[in-house]
């Protein structure tokens, strides 16, 4: 379990399926914090800077910021960040492109707290690997 003393972001609209994101995060022993929206992530992360590995992020998250708008400002502010976007749908043409980069990866809902842990596995241990 890769867990470098740093937080995991989540953000979802949706209290239920955030608090059982940052739950399964918790019990995999991994730092989160958690946001209702975009622009409640985005203050409280420029007030308060610390170290994330990974945002984790509805692709529809209301009518302030979608999740590709946040990854895109949360990356002034975290270059190197990766990204998981968790979504029913896939089909919007940016989220192509973000994967395409290397920046972002996709899990579809509905999905296994298990398949959610080896995602972000492999993710930071992306993140990790050296070119």
């Amino acid at each position: 379990m890769l867990n470098l003393n740093s937080a995991i972001v989540v953000v979802e609209t949706d209290e239920g399926i955030r608090s059982l994101l940052s739950t399964i995060l918790r019990l995999s022993n991994y730092q989160v914090l958690s946001f209702t929206d975009g622009d409640e992530a985005l203050d409280d992360l420029r007030q308060n800077p610390c170290r994330v590995n990974l945002l984790i992020t509805d692709i529809f998250l209301g009518p302030s910021l979608d999740g590709l708008e946040l990854a895109e400002d949360m990356r002034l502010l975290y270059p190197n960040l990766k990204t998981l976007f968790l979504s029913g749908r896939n089909d919007r043409i940016e989220l192509k492109e973000e994967i395409e980069s290397g920046r972002a990866w996709f899990l579809g809902k509905p999905f296994k707290p298990s398949q959610l842990t080896q995602k972000i596995e492999t993710i930071l241990s992306e993140a990790l690997t050296p070119i």
